[in-house]
């Protein structure tokens, strides 16, 4: 019992660190943009944009699953770290060979010759990486979540700084490369003063080589259609339209996306170990599921209102009107954001279940879908069509995986016709209206009377949705409240 306590009390502390360590950086990230929108212009994020997609497609190779693998059979670590090590050493040395080849491929393909040297550069921290997820492991096996949330507040502080100072003196599309090449360093060395590992070297021979290859396999297959389903539209708008319109549809995208990064990995480290130790209560476990689908559906909802009706006023205002391209791309995203948040959820539940190779076929569809949706959006209308359609696609991969994970825990389409008739409906009313409004009425003057318009109509729209789902699912406002009041409770004793 003791033990069982102690686990709970870890497993909460764990993630009142991470929630701490995510909202830092996701704030940190947001004043970075801030700052890069009024030194940058839209053909540095297009390469931005283009230098993700290769960092991407190597993702998988820099983090293999080593970590989770040494994490699952952490009774047997002091006899694989080892090995582990050297593993992750060659897959990162050869991550970043591959990194350099694609910067030249990338370079040719996308017609841009300063790509050779950005991903060339970049390059340079992927073997580090790779050898920072075994660190990882080690933190990860010892709970030492509170260091682990510190490291992340000094690179997280590092990064900015660095792309920052770096811009300011003109490095412009070489900042975001510098950042990550220093943050990337810096991590590995603080990680290696608090929890030494061994020395990484090239003592792993072929014949232990291949079996831990073998292992991993599908987690690095897993994480390269991760990668390509979250960064598959920059990699064909690169060629479907112009830099400029790239630039763009990218610094509107990342504005919404803080969103759901910052969602999705509060859901990733909080649900999965949840749904999997209630995997033997089907009942259970699908009450759980639902739950936690409305809610996180909710404050998405809010946030997205937010993003639908102040945004378009916020951005113009504090640039100037020099992003307002990048408006329909922030607004677009919004409108469907809750509905790919659903996306996260199924896909913790498939892994519950260890439902590997559905998973994947998952992430296939939503990688193929994704790319196919930008490309005829921007053949059909340029940025504004892209935009529309990859947010279009975001919604019907969120209702795919969600679709998926109800029949995995016993439901039927009934079900899932039901929850999405009680939850998109109370959003899409009013943030449609909030779309005529900023069409019929736009406030784009840096004014006062604009500023306050703006907001007491984007505050009318969150009540109406809020008042709109008391009626039809009341039991989401009390779940909402409860979270809330145990946030508030908690926080008053340390006060």
């Amino acid at each position: 019992m003791n033990e069982t306590k102690s686990f709970g009390a870890s497993a909460t502390s764990g993630m009142m660190w991470m929630s701490m360590s995510v909202l830092f950086s996701r704030a940190l990230l947001f004043i970075m943009q801030i700052v890069l929108g009024f030194i940058l212009d839209a053909r540095d994020y297009s390469i931005f944009a283009v230098v993700s997609v290769a960092v991407t497609f190597v993702g998988a190779l820099q983090n293999t699953g080593a970590s989770k693998m040494l994490i699952q059979k952490q009774d047997q670590y002091q006899a694989l770290v080892r090995d582990y090590t050297d593993f992750a050493l060659y897959m990162g040395l050869i991550g970043g060979c591959v990194l350099v080849a694609l910067g030249w491929i990338f370079g040719s393909f996308y017609r841009n010759p300063e790509l050779i040297y950005v991903v060339g550069l970049s390059a340079l921290s992927v073997p580090f990486a790779s050898l920072i997820s075994i660190q990882f492991a080690r933190l990860s096996i010892d709970l030492r979540f509170r260091e682990m949330c510190m490291i992340d507040f000094y690179v997280a502080a590092t990064n900015v700084a660095v792309v920052l100072f770096s811009a300011f003196l003109g490095a412009r599309y070489y900042s975001i490369g510098l950042g990550l090449v220093v943050s990337t360093i810096v991590r590995y060395f603080i990680n290696r003063r608090i929890t030494p590992t061994p020395i990484a070297s090239f003592g792993l021979s072929m014949a232990s080589f291949l079996p831990i290859l073998g292992q991993v396999k599908w987690l690095i297959v897993t994480g390269f259609l991760t990668g390509l389903s979250q960064q598959g539209d920059y990699f064909v708008l690169g060629r479907a339209i112009s830099a400029e319109s790239l630039g763009y549809y990218y610094f509107g995208f990342q504005l919404t996306a803080n969103i759901g990064q910052l969602l999705a990995q509060g859901i990733g480290n909080t649900l999965f170990p949840i749904f999997t130790a209630m995997r033997q209560d089907p009942r259970a476990l699908n009450r759980a599921f639902l739950r936690a689908s409305s809610v996180i559906h909710f404050a998405c909802s809010v946030l997205c209102l937010g993003v639908v009706g102040f945004a378009p006023w916020l951005m113009h205002f504090v640039w100037r009107g020099k992003w307002d391209m990048a408006i329909v791309t922030a607004v677009a995203i919004a409108l469907t954001l809750p509905m790919r948040m659903l996306s996260p959820i199924g896909s913790v539940t498939l892994d519950s279940f260890g439902k590997l190779r559905l998973r994947t076929g998952l992430l296939g569809l939503d990688a193929g879908s994704m790319m196919l949706a930008a490309l005829v959006g921007a053949y059909v209308d340029d940025l504004q069509g892209a935009s529309i359609a990859v947010a279009l696609q975001r919604l019907f991969s969120g209702m795919v995986d969600f679709s998926f994970a109800v029949r995995i825990l016993g439901g039927r389409a009934g079900d899932i016709a039901g929850f999405a008739a009680r939850a998109f409906m109370p959003f899409w009313l009013p943030a449609a209206a909030l779309v005529a409004l900023n069409h019929t009425q736009p406030l784009l003057t840096s004014d006062i009377h604009s500023a306050v318009f703006s907001a007491l109509r984007t505050l009318a729209a969150i009540g109406v949705f809020t008042a709109m789902v008391y009626s039809i699912d009341r039991p989401v406002i009390k779940e909402v409240s409860g979270v809330l009041r145990r946030l508030v409770l908690r926080q008053a004793p340390a006060a």
